[in-house]
């Protein structure tokens, strides 16, 4: 896969310092890319010959990693008949939730998976993270906790009986987050958010 260069770019010098060449790089960059002092890079010399002989200086940044702390809800549920529907996708029946689906878009949940499982249980999992579609403001555990009371009066509703609930919290990684989201992310320093770059 080739590189994707950003729009802008900027001049930079060489110079000396000590022993060695520095190259300085800007704040607009160092925000970008999420940089600090004392990470790691690896430098590399690349070339590349086209009409003319280029060369290039290139700072491997390494791959850059999202760790969420993302709270959730665990229901057992069971008479899940009352809320479990069958529909065609692409010629295939396949199970669906709509009340959990709409429940979960109402609380603005970032993802829920449900299993039927024996004896006629639905097992749900729906997730309050910050990665989602766009990123949201993060949630703290008391206000999943009230959350989680409203599913639980809405579901009962549907005449479905809920065995069990539970608030959680669960680690999550991200690898295919563009840093430059995080930047501008209001809540960056969150205590559910921690990024590193790995080379």
């Amino acid at each position: 896969m080739s590189w994707e260069e950003d729009s802008v770019s900027f001049m930079g010098t060489i110079r000396r310092s000590g022993n060695s060449f520095v190259i300085t790089i800007p704040i607009e960059l160092i925000n970008r890319f999420l940089l600090k002092e004392g990470q790691k890079v690896r430098i590399v010399g690349m070339s590349r010959k086209t009409f003319e002989f280029q060369g290039m200086v290139g700072v491997l940044l390494g791959s850059f990693f999202i760790k969420e702390r993302v709270p959730g809800i665990e229901l057992e549920l069971s008479n899940p008949e009352l809320i479990v529907a069958e529909k065609e996708l692409e010629s295939r029946k396949i199970q669906s939730c709509p009340t959990i689906e709409n429940l979960a878009e109402k609380y603005e949940a970032t993802s829920f998976v449900y299993d039927l499982r024996g004896n006629n249980i639905l097992n749900v999992k729906i997730f309050f993270g910050i990665i989602g579609k766009t990123l949201l403001r993060p949630k703290k555990k008391e206000q999943v906790k009230k959350i989680c009371n409203e599913i639980i009066r809405e579901v009962k509703e549907k005449g479905v009986e809920v065995l069990s609930s539970e608030v959680f919290e669960e680690e999550m990684e991200w690898t295919i987050i563009d840093p430059s989201m995080i930047a501008k992310y209001p809540y960056k320093n969150s205590d559910n958010l921690r990024w590193e770059w790995k080379i």
